[in-house]
């Protein structure tokens, strides 16, 4: 069963939109697969990326996110491994997602 991508993601308080658009001056995709405009709150995925892909990038833009709210540069190669990893942990540990997310323990 396929899990929609959510429209929305609660950063550190504050709330980025997730939408999927089309490339194109109104877009905001200038180059890549997604960008974040951290004051618009908005994070813009490719329509043309695949879905793995698109995963990849949501969790590479809100890596930009949290270095944007923690005031610090982690620089984009530094980003870049960080999503794979972070990316690649929550895909093969699907026990943990659940753990995290359990409100009871």
């Amino acid at each position: 069963m396929a899990v929609e991508m959510p429209d929305r993601v609660r950063v550190a308080g504050l709330v980025y939109r997730v939408e999927v658009v089309s490339r194109g001056e109104e877009s905001g995709l200038s180059s890549g697969f997604a960008c974040v405009d951290h004051g618009r709150l908005r994070i813009a995925c490719d329509q043309d990326v695949q879905p793995q892909r698109r995963r990849l990038s949501v969790i590479h833009e809100l890596l930009h996110v949290l270095e944007h709210r923690a005031g610090c540069d982690l620089g984009e190669s530094m980003v870049c491994m960080l999503a794979c990893l972070l990316f690649a942990v929550l895909r093969d540990n699907p026990g943990l997602v659940a753990w995290l997310q359990d409100e009871e323990g």
